[in-house]
């Protein structure tokens, strides 16, 4: 396992588009990063069905997976980029795009990456890519070692259809926050957590 910065940019890149998967630090908790099917869920001790969150760079990434930009998705995106999870019911599949510039530049070059917290199934999400355990480590091929502004905490997760929403988990952004927009085109967010 490598210790990488920023500045290796290329090498994180090369090592993502050849099937390697990596730590890197979000604005929420330590990610867990690779190309679809790379081993992460096994990285994690998670079931091997278990669906990734795709990191994008922007919504053309995201509309580029789903064909278009749902209108829910249209009506949240001003929380982005940010700690906003948001799955398509229809896809299965949720996207988030991440605050911190360096980590679009990659996603930019990449495309669409499957993510998700960098800890081991059970434990803690870690705040950093320092923070991250050593049995996770001896599982992937690089880590990125740079201070970023994270909260600790994960992002808010909403599954989205075209006539409702569900809020599935609580982050930094609230009920209050995410169901004004989608009121505005139509859609009512449930309170489930």
């Amino acid at each position: 396992m490598l210790d990488l910065k920023w500045k290796n940019r290329r090498e994180i890149i090369d090592f993502l588009k050849s099937g390697k998967i990596g730590v890197m630090p979000t604005e929420t908790v330590a990610g867990l990063f690779g190309v679809e099917d790379a081993g992460i869920n096994d990285a994690k001790g998670s079931p091997s069905d278990k669906p990734l969150t795709r990191m994008c760079a922007d919504l053309d990434q995201i509309a580029g997976v789903l064909g278009s930009l749902p209108t829910g998705f249209s009506a949240l995106c001003g929380f982005w980029p940010g700690p906003l999870t948001l799955i398509d019911e229809t896809a299965g599949t949720g996207f988030r795009i991440p605050d911190i510039p360096k980590l679009v530049e990659i996603l930019k070059e990449t495309g669409p990456l499957g993510s998700t917290s960098a800890n081991i199934s059970k434990e803690p999400a870690p705040a950093t890519p320092a923070d991250c355990s050593r049995a996770l480590l001896d599982r992937v091929g690089f880590r990125v070692l740079e201070t970023c502004p994270s909260s600790g905490e994960a992002s808010s997760v909403v599954l989205i259809s075209e006539t409702c929403a569900k809020f599935l988990r609580v982050g930094s952004l609230g009920y209050e926050q995410l169901n004004g927009p989608l009121k505005k085109v139509g859609i009512q967010l449930e309170k489930t957590p």
